[in-house]
């Protein structure tokens, strides 16, 4: 595991996951494609990852975008991204497997100026599979306790 190595606005672990439960996660986003072009209105072509993550006490990612003008070509071609919870939000630090905090908020879902600011949390339920387009701003709060297990993946738009 890889810690990632700017702390100030990211704190988490980077699990290498190879073999049959990697490959098995990729055939599993790639028969989400047909859905989420149709959904999102987007042609796309490859998926970037799944990347295997754990968040520790204290673990978060401050407000950002996930591609956004500016960035480098292939990071601006994430068109769809994905993240699948792997152990549930829990309020009791007994429910083992659990963690506290750790939402990810999501902002702007709501097209009028004064919604644009607010974040619609996102309670974690195991198997719980979320996409949204890469240019979200969204965050993950930090992580009170216990660990939070996530896949995350971005579908990239097609250049054709």
């Amino acid at each position: 595991m890889g810690r990632d190595v700017d702390e100030s606005s990211r704190k988490v672990w980077n699990a290498q996951i190879r073999g049959a439960t990697e490959l098995e996660i990729s055939d599993r986003l790639e028969s989400l494609r047909p859905k989420l072009e149709r959904h999102f209105n987007v042609r796309l072509s490859d998926c970037e990852g799944p990347y295997f993550l754990r968040y520790d006490k204290g673990g978060f990612h401050v407000p950002h975008r996930d591609a956004r003008p500016g960035s480098p070509p292939e990071i601006r071609r994430r068109a769809v991204s994905v993240v699948i919870f792997l152990n549930p939000s829990v309020q009791d630090p007994a429910i083992g497997n659990g963690f506290a905090g750790g939402e990810l908020v999501l902002y702007g879902l709501i097209d009028d100026p004064k919604w644009q600011k607010f974040g619609f949390p996102v309670t974690a339920t195991p198997g719980l599979l979320i996409a949204y387009q890469s240019y979200q701003m969204h965050e993950i709060k930090p992580v009170e306790f216990g660990e939070r297990f996530t896949i995350v993946a971005w579908f990239l738009r097609d250049p054709s």
